[in-house]
């Protein structure tokens, strides 16, 4: 026997000095990256409520990127109803003065009734990433299409007689019948109640957004766009030709146009309307729940992200200060094993 010592107190000794190295060894892993655990037996006690937070934002995660997706295309949809109710505004103040003046043929009238429908129509064939915005839930095709051709070519306008110019029909003002006909002419897109819609939240339904090209104020607006342009009766075959205007169509295209961005009562179209105000309003309205439910969810997220943390990620200067208090443990027990190992029995008994 070389050594004063036992079997028990080598074990012992051995089993503290791995205990060490793996502490110092989970340690490193700790500072290295950060995480407490690289598996969920290291933070089992918390592993059933790190997986519920995990499901929960990634929910609100989805929920963000469909809202964030939704106030880009009702951006765009806001942008171009301000366009078109600037430029309905324009026409109806020009309507205005050339009927007050009787001068209805200057400036060529109808010539630029259908180049504001030729602005509109790109307006209302708007697209993003996904599809044309005023199309309704059917976005693969340009919803409307406001050539002269292919509103007086059907009802209820009769065809044009060959070589001839087209006839100043029907004859104003048009009955809402008309106004529909006008629209299922011009209008190729989506037509069931409720086109788009989103999912903002669990258990909650859906809400819808959006509108289409043939809602009620782009309909009493191109009707009454058309039949200024019906003005004269040549057009578009001769668009400068002074005598065949006619003040019924001019005024009939006011009275829609004025119809169009109000929705107000008139005298041949008296029921309320919804007006280009009120759909700007309504896109508005759905873009402001849209960013109330998108504050929600992004506070939320930022509460499961911090929580997540708190259950995944280490504390830097307390793992540093652990990992300095193993390593000395681990040095002091290698010190203590290397002087049993020079106690001898000679060393000893001297």
């Amino acid at each position: 026997m070389t050594r004063i010592s036992t079997l028990a107190q080598s074990s012992l000794l051995t089993s503290y000095m791995l205990g060490t190295q793996s502490r110092i060894a989970d340690t490193q892993v700790q500072v290295g990256t950060g995480q407490k655990s690289q598996r969920y037996d290291g933070i089992a006690p918390d592993v059933s409520r790190l997986l519920n937070l995990e499901t929960q934002r990634d929910g609100a995660k989805a929920y963000v990127a469909g809202i964030t997706t939704v106030q880009t295309r009702l951006k765009l949809m806001n942008s171009g109803l301000e366009n078109i109710e600037d430029i309905a505004n324009d026409m109806k103040s020009l309507l205005t003065s050339t009927i007050n003046t009787q001068a209805a043929y200057d400036g060529a009238i109808w010539n630029r009734a259908d180049d504001v429908l030729k602005q509109i129509q790109e307006v209302l064939n708007t697209q993003d990433d996904s599809g044309f915005l005023f199309a309704g839930a059917r976005r693969d095709k340009a919803p409307t299409d406001l050539t002269y051709a292919t509103i007086n070519a059907a009802p209820p306008f009769p065809a044009a007689p060959a070589g001839g110019p087209p006839p100043l029909a029907p004859a104003p003002p048009l009955t809402l019948t008309q106004i529909d006909q006008i629209a299922d002419a011009y209008y190729s897109g989506s037509t069931t109640s409720s086109n788009l819609s989103i999912r903002i939240s669990d258990n909650v339904a859906p809400i819808s957004y959006g509108v289409t090209a043939d809602a009620e104020a782009f309909k009493f607006l191109i009707a009454g766009l058309h039949m200024v342009r019906q003005a004269n009766s040549k057009f578009p075959a001769n668009p400068t030709a002074t005598t065949d205007i006619d003040q019924a169509y001019l005024q009939n295209g006011l009275e829609l146009i004025s119809k169009a961005i109000a929705g107000e009562p008139t005298a041949n179209y008296p029921a309320q309307a919804q007006g280009l105000r009120q759909i700007a309003g309504q896109v508005a309205a759905t873009n402001g729940v849209l960013g109330t439910m998108l504050e929600r969810h992004t506070n939320f997220i930022g509460y499961t992200e911090t929580t997540i943390g708190n259950i995944e990620q280490v504390d830097p200067a307390e793992a540093a200060v652990k990992l300095n208090s193993d390593q000395l443990a681990l040095q002091a027990s290698l010190s203590t094993i290397a002087r049993l190992k020079d106690i001898t029995l000679l060393n000893y008994l001297s």
